[in-house]
């Protein structure tokens, strides 16, 4: 008997099946993995966050008024300085730290004084978080918001305009709930 040394590979069907689901599962993943970055990186600057308005707190308790700069607060706030500056009366001094920009900012007229954390690149730039004490709003006073910018107008020149859907960042990536348009920012309050 005469063997025959034949060999057997895949064909080409059989190599379009293994092409296509390993690209169903990568479709899959690939947005799974990018949100739950995301929420790393949200998770991270929320931290630095409550850090910042918890040594605003404890400034305002001292001097019976807001802070008018970072300098003033008894922490050290990673990054780069950028200006200190009075936007339409209200004073907002700026650290860009990574992906994100953080504003210590209040506006006596408006009754409201606080610390926001906005995305400035990457998917969902214009979009974060903030902490306030609102003389006029109290279910919102102190709490964790977060933030998609709508409009840049009363933003300093490194926030832009957040480009996706209203929601996308809030209410999809955080289950946050809407509360309302104030200023330049949809607002959403954190479960």
């Amino acid at each position: 008997m005469n063997q025959q040394n034949t060999r057997r590979g895949f064909t080409l069907i059989e190599l379009l099946v293994v092409v296509l689901i390993i690209g169903i599962l990568a479709a899959v993943a690939v947005p799974q993995y990018q949100k739950v970055v995301e929420k790393s990186r949200a998770a991270e600057a929320q931290s630095m966050l409550a850090t910042i308005y918890k040594a605003y707190e404890v400034y305002y308790l001292a001097n019976g008024k807001d802070p008018s700069s970072f300098s003033e607060l008894d922490i050290d706030v990673p990054g780069e300085r950028k200006t200190t500056s009075t936007l339409e009366d209200e004073l907002t001094d700026i650290y860009i730290s990574g992906d994100w920009v953080f504003m210590l900012s209040g506006n006596p007229a408006q009754g409201a004084a606080g610390v926001r954390a906005i995305r400035i690149s990457g998917n969902y730039k214009g979009a974060g978080f903030s902490i306030w004490r609102y003389y006029y709003k109290p279910t919102l006073t102190k709490r964790l918001v977060c933030e998609e910018v709508v409009s840049a107008r009363n933003f300093s020149p490194y926030i832009s305009v957040f480009q996706k859907e209203k929601g996308d960042y809030c209410v999809k990536m955080f289950h946050g709930t809407e509360v309302s348009k104030i200023d330049s920012v949809h607002s959403f309050i954190m479960p």
